[in-house]
């Protein structure tokens, strides 16, 4: 069984998402540089960046934990982990490269095949949100953080 102090290492996380996005939201002014991977869909040199500063901080965090990534998984190799990083570092390229406020940075902790932390940043709209364990979900929106109410969410789902 892996021990994880859940709540530290999300939140340890947070200031490299909001570096990420930073970076992000620069550069989308400037020339962004696209190629087009083997499964046919674009990449950016902005989509490594962020890869690039989000592997490093969930590295210094989990170094024992394996990371898959969209833009560096080796789509030849089976991945037979049960616990693993997941990255996507914009998911929406296509919004990004067309300057689109609809993309998202994200990462989220797989601990036994369930998800144990997981982050979602829209940095355009200044809203970021995290969750880890069970009942712990947060959106921080210009600064502030709230609190979100999974309960009321899951009783909805399951009544609709």
């Amino acid at each position: 069984m892996i021990n994880l102090n859940l709540k530290n290492i999300t939140e340890e996380l947070l200031s490299s998402f909001l570096k990420a996005g930073d970076l992000a939201k620069k550069k989308s002014q400037q020339d962004v540089k696209i190629t087009i991977k083997t499964d046919g869909s674009p990449v950016t040199n902005v989509d490594l960046e962020v890869d690039a500063i989000l592997r490093n901080k969930i590295v210094n965090l989990t170094p024992n934990l394996p990371i898959i990534s969209e833009e560096t998984v080796n789509l030849e190799q089976k991945n037979n982990n049960k616990t693993f990083w997941l990255i996507d570092p914009i998911d929406g390229t296509k919004d990004y490269i067309k300057k689109r406020e609809e993309y998202t940075l994200n990462a989220a902790l797989i601990i036994n095949l369930k998800p144990a932390i997981g982050i979602v940043y829209a940095p355009e709209k200044n809203r970021l949100f995290f969750s880890y364990g069970k009942g712990h979900a947060y959106e921080v929106c210009n600064g502030k953080k709230i609190i979100l109410n999974c309960y009321s969410f899951l009783i909805l789902n399951y009544l609709f």
